[in-house]
């Protein structure tokens, strides 16, 4: 299918920036007036359009037309993460229009795009993925977003080949940056899996091979990790690489990092635990195995304060954290990697917490509390219950 050009000669309404182009995300225009076809989109956008929004290619049943070039960052989805990372397709739903023609005409726009830019079906999403709005809301009511997905496929490609644990780990180091607020796209696409939930959260609930833990010796490797964050109704999910550390995206700097649990972009969630399917699709090869279901020794020997704490059945959450830090000594805990491994150390080498320090009392408190009998009788027991020197006692002691 040819795509006629019709761009917009100034980028008043995109970032300015080249989008990097990591997928596309399908859209209907909402627009069921007679005449609302592909040439009328084009012309709102080439003649300025009134409303805050652009978007690359309209499609109806006759035709579609390019307004913005791939690489503009155009404004579509809602979310600013997607929209300077994703190229956008519009379907028409004129009521003067064939809707299904539009339909196969917008899946071939994509797979020609797929094609181009060497996208596979993961790379395929919905507006409803990045901002929860019911869109594209005809596809979506009738159900027929799987029909869609099938019909971008190249020739030859119908099913979509999804990654082992060992090329999932593969793939994750070689992002960077990106992801903000997206954390499922992100360990999805890791495997090549395509989108079917809204959230993390949603994808937990749904997952069919769960395993609970709160601690990474009994996870294998290449596995996706699920986390409660408080607060959140999305709630996180990351990819373990193995040894304690997971690659997982960092909204609040945009960046996708490798971290252990004592990173702060974990200080504030608790594990759930991790599954061996996602979005309804079975991992090839993750299972858990012998060394991953036991911790050598039966004792946990990581670096990580949170394994070790849930080792020994211990809350491991950043609050609990923090009051142990506190009982042992360690101020203004943030949850640094230098203090985790200083609570750690102090923890595993048996130390005990700070005893807190007895609140002062004045002399005149203390001679009275002496004389009321309430620290016994005998000098030397009386001072050891105050927690008082020689010296002090003698300021407070009866004549």
């Amino acid at each position: 299918m040819k795509i006629r050009q019709q761009l917009v000669k100034n980028n008043k309404q995109t970032y300015g920036g080249v989008n990097p182009l990591h997928g596309v995300v399908v859209h209907e225009t909402g627009n069921t007036r007679r005449g609302a076809n592909a040439a009328a989109h084009a012309n709102l956008q080439t003649n300025g359009n009134s409303r805050d929004a652009s978007w690359h290619i309209t499609v109806d049943e006759k035709e579609a037309v390019q307004s913005y070039a791939d690489n503009e960052q155009c404004w579509h989805a809602g979310n600013r993460e997607a929209n300077t990372t994703r190229l956008a397709v519009e379907i028409c739903v004129n009521e003067d229009g064939d809707y299904n023609a539009a339909f196969r005409n917008a899946a071939e726009v994509v797979r020609m795009k797929r094609i181009e830019h060497g996208w596979t079906r993961a790379n395929v999403e919905q507006h409803f993925d990045h901002s929860g709005k019911d869109c594209p809301s005809r596809i979506r009511a009738e159900g027929r977003w799987e029909e869609f997905l099938d019909l971008t496929e190249p020739e030859g490609d119908k099913t979509m080949s999804v990654r082992t644990p060992s090329e999932a780990i593969a793939w994750s180091k070689t992002q960077t940056k990106g992801y903000v607020g997206l954390c499922l796209v992100f360990v999805r696409s890791c495997f090549n899996i395509a989108v079917k939930y809204p959230s993390a959260a949603a994808a937990w609930a749904a997952a069919k091979k769960k395993h609970h833990t709160s601690s990474t010796a009994y996870i294998p490797a290449g596995a996706p990790v699920f986390f409660d964050v408080p607060g959140n109704k999305y709630d996180h999910v990351a990819l373990y690489l193995g040894g304690g550390l997971f690659r997982t995206n960092y909204s609040a700097k945009g960046t996708v990092i490798t971290a252990s649990l004592d990173h702060p972009v974990f200080n504030t969630m608790r594990m759930l635990g991790w599954t061996e399917d996602l979005n309804g699709v079975t991992i090839p090869g993750l299972t858990q195995t012998e060394s991953a279901a036991k911790p050598t020794g039966g004792k946990y020997t990581g670096n990580s304060i949170v394994d070790y704490l849930a080792s020994v059945g211990k809350d491991s959450s950043f609050a609990s954290r923090k009051k142990l830090a506190d009982q042992y000594g360690i101020k203004g805990y943030s949850g640094t990697s230098a203090q985790n491994t200083a609570l750690l150390n102090a923890m595993r080498g048996g130390s005990k917490p700070a005893a807190k320090p007895k609140p002062s009392k004045s002399v005149a408190q203390m001679a009275d509390e002496v004389i009321a009998g309430k620290h016994g009788s005998g000098h030397a027991n009386r001072r050891k219950s105050l927690g008082i020197s020689a010296a002090e006692y003698e300021r407070c002691a009866p004549r």
